[in-house]
């Protein structure tokens, strides 16, 4: 059982920041299921099979309107889940799985649009002082929420193409150019992929006879990649052509032909037969190919729903199997950044000469 040395209530955006000094937070590749129809988080090991409820843990669910997307910060491990039907933004603590909302910034709101589905973090850290931005798709628009220690502000990042205006985005994916140059955001509209380059949306590949039930980036795409990872199901599910594929960009947002060739399929049929939503992780030592692995994957052929998971070579067995009357709407996958360590350590040392200067200043008042 996780413990937490947090008090009840709110969560502290501060303490957030510092999840990552904690010793119970998440462990690398823990992998957190979002149950939508049961309003949860579960967690899942993916080791042993072992299946537990993460979040509400004893105190009350925030997760009550249709929680449809779930994100986790890398380097501190915040986890992030978007309510669907009220829009809003539930932050989960990772020691002890409690709640709070994340409030309205005095400098804007955080309205959405109708139906808000997909959600990202940004693979930019922050300032000190702010979070990770958020990325969130709905129908015919994107938002983007901007964070900090006061709260979230949201604004529109961009509309959909004319023809795309009512298509509903079910899935985030973002990419980091790197250089500092604006972020490219990959959402997914069931047969298509639309792409914002900074610029504008616009569509930037057409999925023939298929339909897209995952997005994912690769996190490990600024040391090893540049790989966009889909979950596809091909005409009717299941299907020996459905299954893990991703398509390597090479420094370009040249799309995929369409005839699928640029593609490359991680794994087909089988297990995969009717692939749901992926979640990506890095192993401790990458394999020659340098892609992320292991892939989690929800088999959404099965009922209740069963999480494969794709080792490296292709190879997949299935990791874990959901409780009877579970959903699995969403995967996400702490994976730290290689510099984590790094920021904990930084926050540490910014904390200690806070104290620092606060004993100074009251020890320079006494002697006035």
């Amino acid at each position: 059982m996780r413990m937490s040395k947090w008090a009840a209530g709110a969560i502290p955006p501060v303490l957030i920041l510092l999840a990552a000094l904690d010793a119970g937070a998440l462990k690398t590749g823990e992998l957190l299921v979002l149950d939508g129809q049961n309003n949860r988080v579960l967690d899942v090991d993916p080791n042993n099979g072992a299946v537990d409820v993460f979040s509400p843990n004893g105190t009350p669910n925030l997760l009550n309107t249709q929680p449809r997307s779930i994100a986790v910060d890398p380097a501190t491990g915040e986890i992030v889940v978007l309510n669907g039907n009220t829009p809003s933004f539930v932050l989960i603590d990772p020691v002890s799985g409690r709640q709070a909302a994340l409030q309205e910034s005095s400098q804007g709101s955080l309205t959405l649009g109708p139906g808000p589905t997909g959600l990202a973090m940004s693979p930019r850290a922050p300032g000190f002082g702010a979070f990770r931005t958020l990325f969130v798709s709905e129908q015919g628009e994107v938002h983007e929420i901007e964070r900090n220690l006061l709260g979230g502000t949201a604004s529109l990042l961009a509309a959909y193409p004319s023809q795309d205006e009512f298509a509903v985005g079910s899935f985030v994916a973002v990419r980091d150019p790197g250089g500092g140059d604006p972020l490219d955001v990959f959402v997914e509209t069931s047969q298509k992929i639309l792409l914002y380059d900074g610029n504008a949306m616009s569509e930037w590949w057409t999925v023939p006879q298929t339909s897209l039930q995952g997005l994912g980036w690769d996190p490990a795409d600024q040391f090893y990649g540049d790989d966009l990872y889909l979950s596809l199901q091909y005409a009717s599910c299941p299907s020996e052509y459905s299954g893990v594929f991703y398509f390597h960009l090479g420094g370009s947002l040249t799309p995929p032909a369409s005839d699928f060739s640029g593609l490359a399929a991680v794994q087909t049929g089988g297990n995969l037969a009717c692939p749901g939503p992926i979640a990506l992780s890095i192993a401790a030592e990458p394999d020659v190919l340098f892609h992320p692995f292991p892939v989690f994957v929800v088999d959404a052929g099965s009922i209740p729903p069963r999480i494969i998971e794709i080792t490296e070579f292709g190879f997949d067995h299935v990791a874990a199997t959901l409780p009877d009357g579970s959903s699995a709407s969403a995967l996400a996958v702490y994976t730290p950044e290689p510099d984590a360590s790094a920021l904990a350590a930084a926050a540490a040392a910014a904390i200690a000469a806070l104290g620092c200067a606060r004993v100074r200043g009251a020890r320079q008042a006494r002697k006035a």
